[in-house]
This record gives C-alpha cells, structure tokens and sequence, in this order.
C-alpha cells in the first residue's frame, strides 16, 4: 500500500484534493485532518519505538478542540451528527491493535489506522494506497526511513495572496510575519520537489477552484489510479465554488494593502525566482539550519516563523534587490499598531487622531487580525474625541467605520461581538460629548 502524503504549509485548502483524491477507489482516504499530534507537540515528527498498541492508537486517534468546543483537528473533523453517531470508535481501536503486531514503522501505524478504520466502518476492500492531509510533511519526512519508498507528496500550493485571506478567516494573524511563515516553507518544500521528483505532485489552488473534477483527474492520474471516481465519501469537506470565490475577493484587498513590500512582492512571483535562490552557495544551510530549528521548537504560530526563517527572507530579499515602496494601509495596519496570534485579545497602537479621507486608501480586508485593528483605531478616535469634542466628526459617519459593520456576520466567528460593544459604548460617549457642542 502506497502511502499519499497530502501536503500543507498550514490552511492552505488541502483539505479540498484530499477529498477530490478520495473518490477514488485506489485510495484509502481518511476523512479529517490527521495525525497532527504525537504527545506534547503537534506538526513535529512521531516516533512510536516501544510504544503500546493502545498508546500508539490513543495518540493516532487524538483530537483538537478549540475553546468553543469544535473539532479544529481530527479523524471526526467535519463528521456530521449523524456520521459520528455510526462511527465505530471501538471495533477501530481492536482492530488497530490486531493489526499493530506487524508494525515495524510509523508509517505502518498510519496505515494500519486508516485500514482498520475503514473495516470497522464495514469496508473490506484491498485499497492500494492510503493517504491523509495534515500538515507539512516535507518537514519530517527525513525521519521517517521508508518515506521514499512507500511514499508521494501531493502539495496543494496556495498562492500567497489567497492563503493570507484564508488563514485570516479563521484566526487573528499578523501577514508580515505570515509572509515570513509562507516563503521559508515553500523554499522548504520546492528544495524537496527537485531532489525527489519522483515522488511530488504539485496541485495549484487556483487551478483546482477553475475545475476541481479536472485537476483531480490529473492528480489522479499523476499518482497512478486507473479506477474511476465515485460519489464523496463522509466526513469530507467539499468544495465550495462560494467560498473560494469570497477569499479570492479578501485576496484582492490584501494585494491592495501588501502590494509593494518587498517579501509580497517576491511571494507573489516565487516560481519565478525560487530555483534560481535554492542553487545560491549557502542557501542549504540555511534551509536545513531552519528544518533543524522547526522541528526542536513546539510553536505553532503562522506569524511568527522565527529567527532562521527571518534570516531566510532577508537573504531572499537581498539577493533579489527587491526593496519597500510606502502604503498608506501598511502604514496603518503595522506601523500604527501591533496585532499578532500571541496579543489578538490585546491589540495594541496610539493613533488616535481620525484620519479623514485618508480612510478612503485603507482597504479592509475581511480577516480578524484587519477588523481588530480598526476596532482599536475606532476607540482610539473616539476617546479622543471625548477629550477633544469642539472639533470632532461622528465616528459612526466615517468610512471604516461604515465598512467594519459591513462585516457584522463575522463578529461571532472572530470572537469579536463583545469587543464590538465596547467599542460602540465608547463611540457613544464620544456623541455625547460631541453633542454639547452641536449648538
């Protein structure tokens, strides 16, 4: 059994061909985003010497549950109510221990998991391959001694301007740093591609939205099924033609904001450079220097990719003779104020003076780590204009103002409703004490 590796650098829609990929019955596919985890640490490689079979079952089956109590990581991720209700943990977890005595290596255990998930699901077939999507398996990889011969990447790329609008949906993240995050994995990972083209298959993002039948055909093909596809299995996500079409439009007003910062501008281009810089004298070292550094770290921050990874952009952006041209938005968004995963509660910034038409040139994306950050610039205004109300404009007339409200339906999903009325109770002291000078 051939092992699919469904590679992702973090959000980047993996989860998409990996469903596509499992219509097909030359792949056991599981469902959910799988084996993140191996005890304290997540996305860091496993190594289950000496281990249990319940222990190692135990690990393998492991979720990740956000505060709010949903499945952000898991065989059950996107399970319906129903689908968990006819899911068999237990026969799982006995027939993942009958099968455990033959494992020799982590790799076997993934398999064995899979394939005893899938008999306790009443499915008997003799699949010749297995797969799931997890995370950035280029990164681990090397540790596993059979990864070459049991095993092929399939790497679905997000381009940089649509993972920046995807992973901001889902969580508050600074894009300076998450631009640093992107660059140094795809270094990472095109350095894999060209030393083991045998074994990577590259799928576009954007190419799957435009025919995601089509791009799964030729996967598929690329990988070797000669079986047709069949109806989507469950517990898988499927594609939304709605959904992408919304990112795309949040991709749109991050170019708007990024265009011109020199590390953008080069994500933006990287097929066009990359090759070129990986053959650069040093450029390995410091690739393995940062592999090396990933995996003895536990962090999972998308902004903050860390010292190596810094030096890692700073010679891209040195070798390329790029450079910075001046945005208005960047200004505002990471000059004027500092928000990043570690502070989203607590964003921080002095700008306090309303900014006029000047608003006009500040796109707002629809991301958390965005609205907060006018969220803070809206209360700085307004307890200005609580000390300062003989020249004041009402905030609720403004223009940033007019289009975070625009993004009301997210409130709740960014744990933002709350800051909101602070916000509000803020802006209306500010009309109060604007009104004594309404006369």
């Amino acid at each position: 059994m051939e092992f699919i590796a469904v590679n992702t650098i973090g959000l980047s829609g993996a989860e998409l061909i990996a469903a596509e990929l499992a219509r097909y019955p030359d792949v056991l596919m599981l469902p959910g985003q799988n084996f993140i985890g191996f005890r304290t640490t997540t996305y860091r490689p496993h190594d289950y010497s000496g281990w249990a079979a319940d222990d190692v079952f135990a690990n393998l089956a492991k979720l990740h549950i956000t505060r709010q109590g949903r499945v952000w990581s898991g065989l059950t991720k996107v399970m319906t109510p129903e689908q968990l209700e006819r899911y068999d943990a237990e026969g799982h977890r006995a027939e993942f221990e009958r099968l455990a005595a033959g494992a020799t290596t982590t790799i076997d255990h993934w398999k064995n998991f899979a394939t005893s998930f899938a008999r306790a699901s009443g499915d008997d077939a003799d699949y010749p391959s297995f797969g799931f999507f997890g995370f950035n398996m280029v990164l681990s990889a090397d540790h596993y001694p059979d990864f070459l011969d049991r095993s092929v990447l399939v790497d679905f790329v997000a381009p940089v301007d649509f993972w920046l609008a995807n992973i901001g949906q889902r969580a508050v993240w600074d894009c300076l740093g998450a631009m640093g995050f992107w660059l140094t994995n795809m270094l990472v990972v095109r350095r894999w591609a060209g030393r083991h083209p045998d074994h990577y298959v590259r799928v576009d993002a954007r190419a799957f939205a435009s025919d995601s039948t089509g791009t799964g055909a030729t996967t598929a093909a690329a990988l070797g099924f000669t079986g047709e596809p069949g109806e989507l299995p469950p517990g898988f996500v499927r594609f939304s033609p709605e959904v992408f079409a919304a990112t795309e439009s949040i991709a749109d007003d991050l170019r708007a904001v990024y265009t011109g910062w020199a590390p953008f501008d080069l994500a933006l281009r990287f097929d066009e450079w990359a090759d070129d810089f990986l053959a650069q004298p040093g450029t390995d070292e410091l690739l393995d220097r940062f592999v090396s550094f990933w995996n003895t770290t536990s962090h999972t921050n998308l902004d903050w990719p860390g010292p190596v990874a810094e030096r890692v952009v700073d010679a891209v952006v040195a070798w390329s003779g790029a450079s910075s041209s001046y945005s208005p938005a960047r200004w505002f968004y990471h000059e004027c104020f500092w928000l990043t995963s570690d502070n989203w509660e607590t964003a921080t910034g002095e700008l306090e003076h309303y900014l006029g038409d000047l608003e006009d040139e500040i796109p707002l994306p629809a991301t958390a780590a965005h609205a907060r950050i006018v969220l803070l610039y809206l209360e700085n205004v307004a307890g200005n204009i609580v000390k300062r109300a003989y020249s004041a404009l009402p905030i609720r007339e403004t223009s940033l103002y007019r289009r975070l409200r625009a993004l009301e339906p997210s409130f709740g999903p960014w744990a933002m409703t709350d800051r909101v009325a602070e916000v509000e109770a803020r802006i209306d002291e500010a009309d109060e004490a604007m009104a004594k000078f309404s006369q």
